[in-house]
């Protein structure tokens, strides 16, 4: 939907026009984020006014580039590509980059441990006692007691669960989890939090900032 982005109106690979999530889209092709400015991109940061959004939007600097500077080009990216501007669509990035690594170990998997699907432990972490369901992501220094990891999860480096279920979720690195075996889903989990529940507690669609601490008794 051209409504949702910035999008860009093109002759060849010269960039004539950029709106900002129009209402009426002349255009389809969205704008990725991914830009290379010469100098004069701070004085057109200077002259622009905020949108009706009241904000400074990056696409009205590059149309004052394009009318006050000349030439602005664009080559036509393809391929798979994600907004990761809202949860949802930054755990769908999650399941596809946790395809594309494939299993890599590293660290220690118990003999007391369960394994399937594609399944990546780095350096110096620790699985024990645990279920694990690919794809899943267990970053450097982890450890892990008692859980169940899967599918769609990536937790960081540092980070520590016992007695949790993680599935659809990314945890961000040095956060303690305990409890919560009914399951924690569809989350994303900042760096250094601290979740602690009962056992059979769960929790879902949760977006945490970094040192957020939940206590559920």
């Amino acid at each position: 939907d051209p409504r949702a982005y910035g999008i860009v109106e093109m002759e060849g690979e010269r960039v004539v026009r950029l709106v900002e999530k129009p209402q009426q889209p002349t255009s389809d092709l969205a704008i990725i984020g991914v830009y290379a400015f010469t100098p004069c991109i701070f004085e057109a940061i200077a002259a622009i006014e905020p949108s009706a959004r009241g904000e400074y939007e990056i696409t009205d600097a590059i149309q004052y580039v394009v009318d006050n500077f000349g030439s602005v080009s664009a080559p036509i990216a393809t391929g798979h590509w994600l907004d990761i501007g809202r949860p949802s669509s930054l755990l769908e990035a999650n399941r596809c980059l946790l395809e594309a690594v494939g299993s890599h170990q590293e660290g220690s998997i118990g003999s007391d441990c369960t394994v399937s699907g594609t399944v990546s432990v780095a350096a110096g972490a620790q699985v024990q006692a645990s279920r694990i369901i690919g794809p899943v992501w267990v970053g450097q220094s982890a450890v892990v007691t008692e859980a169940r990891l899967g599918p769609n999860v990536s937790l960081g480096a540092g980070c520590e669960v016992k007695g949790t279920k993680l599935e659809n979720t990314v945890v961000l690195e040095e956060t303690e989890m305990a409890g919560f075996g009914g399951g924690v889903c569809d989350s994303l989990i900042g760096a250094n939090c601290m979740l602690t529940g009962p056992a059979d507690g769960c929790l879902s669609e949760v977006l945490l900032a970094d040192r957020s601490v939940i206590k559920v008794a």
